[in-house]
């Protein structure tokens, strides 16, 4: 190579480049530093991809959860529903509640049920009853979502919730126990209720007051925002929520002075032995029937849920009767200074043959006695009863014969709640009762088939004087 050809090659220094023009690149990053950030990038991605990995498995492990399926019951009459297209239907039957806001509004003359079942312990059982909210008459309130973890070894809790709540509710909690659990209701008022474990509760809302009731459980209010607000509702107790001036006070006065009485809850843990009749403590059953077939009686798992069952099938045409009666003793329960005896319980008509309560009116699925004697020391009975089948050919009388309150239609195949009017303004003065003597449950006619998840006697004393009730929940 000749000296003129030497002096046109351009040294290129390490690291540069050059394009066809001449013009010389140096690079920024030797390319050592550069296999090393190449070496650096990857192990970064290379853990971020494991945290977020196990991030990932661990929330859904852990933390993940699973819609509870929620089914709206129609108890009594029709409800009105409410969707997230804000056009309210109205409802005749059962039906599934989607994960979605729904609003539920009863009127005077109808009732509801939300029933929510947790997920069956093993493949092929049944589901079990995991909580039930009925609303009365006149009640509106909104289902928000109800949820559960995904795993049993998640410590999540299992959380139903409701707002917007305006009239009266009936809540049964009976699978809660041993989970993290929550059910929580707030009021149009802006306060919250909480429900934290298996229990009877009532809650009852208006424009300026929240009551409370907690008949067995765990429950605590608090105005949604004040925290420090939060009081607790021993069981037993009344928790009264004056909205105006943002107090809450406990009452103590009312009481349920049956015992054994919450089927569904207190026996939720037990299953009766298949080969023998098992029946509540405190309890006694008698069969009647003018011919065979004989009816049953049995504390058993119906719809999810423990219930006292009362029934005789079999195409039986003759008269029959169940009874299952509570005593309260020799000297009864004294009542002579009470100011409210309600009557409260929750049932399952699944069938009867006849129409109404019988030609008589003295023969429905369920009826409800309350023995008692007036201020003479004379034994009456208060009788309430229940049925659903109305023909419309058959003019049959809506009153027994002893009866001073018309028996009550309610819908087929439907838990509803019923509850008493203050039996001391029904029952006239000169029969006013002086002491109770027994409660019982009947189911009578031909064929019927009725299940009683429970029933509350609550006797009120508002004036707080003399001695508590006798008995317990």
């Amino acid at each position: 190579m000749t000296e003129a050809e030497q002096a046109s090659v351009t040294q290129v220094p390490e690291g540069s480049l050059e394009n066809p023009s001449g013009q010389v690149y140096r690079s920024a990053i030797s390319p050592g530093r550069m296999a090393w950030l190449v070496l650096l990038l990857a192990f970064g991605m290379f853990c971020v991809l494991t945290i977020t990995t196990a991030l990932a498995i661990y929330l859904y492990l852990f933390q993940s959860t699973e819609t509870i399926p929620a089914v709206l019951q129609v108890s009594q009459g029709t409800v009105g529903v409410t969707g997230s297209d804000f056009v309210e239907t109205v409802q005749r039957e059962r039906q599934d509640l989607t994960n979605t806001q729904t609003s539920i509004s009863t009127d005077s003359l109808s009732q509801a049920t939300v029933q929510f079942r947790d997920v069956p312990a093993f493949e092929g059982a049944a589901s079990r009853l995991l909580a039930a909210v009925a609303l009365q008459s006149n009640t509106f309130i909104t289902f928000e979502r109800a949820s559960r973890p995904r795993f049993d070894w998640s410590l999540n809790q299992h959380s139903i919730s409701f707002s917007n709540l305006k009239g009266k509710l009936d809540v049964f909690v009976t699978g809660a126990k041993n989970k993290p659990f929550l059910l929580s209701v707030g009021t149009a008022g802006g306060l919250s209720v909480q429900f934290l474990d298996d229990g009877r509760y009532r809650v009852s809302a208006t424009d300026d007051e929240v009551r409370i009731l907690n008949v067995m459980g765990r429950a605590s209010a608090y105005f949604a925002d004040d925290m420090s607000s939060l009081r607790t509702v021993p069981a037993g107790q009344e928790l009264v929520v004056r909205l105006g001036n943002r107090t809450i006070e406990p009452r103590a006065t009312i009481r349920n002075v049956l015992a054994s009485s919450l089927f569904s809850i207190q026996y939720a843990d037990q299953g009766p032995p298949r080969d023998e009749l098992i029946l509540p403590a405190n309890w006694g059953c008698l069969v009647e029937q003018d011919s065979d077939p004989r009816g049953m009686f049995s504390l058993e798992v119906f719809d999810g849920r423990f219930g006292l069952r009362l029934r005789r099938l079999d195409n039986a045409t003759s008269h029959g009767e169940v009874r299952c009666t509570q005593p309260f003793g020799e000297d009864g329960i004294d009542v002579s200074d009470y100011d409210s005896i309600k009557v409260i319980v929750t049932f399952y008509v699944s069938s009867q043959s006849l129409s109404q309560c019988g030609i008589l009116g003295s023969e429905c699925p369920l009826m409800l006695r309350l023995r008692y004697e007036d201020r003479l020391a004379v034994g009456r009975t208060w009788i309430r009863g229940f049925y659903f089948d109305k023909e419309v050919i058959a003019d049959y009388p809506t009153l027994c014969s002893t009866c001073i309150q018309e028996h009550e239609i309610i819908n087929k195949q439907a838990w509803y709640t019923f509850e008493s009017e203050n039996l001391l303004s029904v029952i006239g003065a000169n029969d006013h009762p002086e002491s109770l003597s027994w409660i019982a449950l009947e189911a009578s006619g031909h064929q019927f088939d009725t299940i009683v998840s429970e029933i509350l006697l609550l006797v009120d004393k508002s004036n707080g004087n003399g001695a508590e009730a006798e008995g317990g929940s």
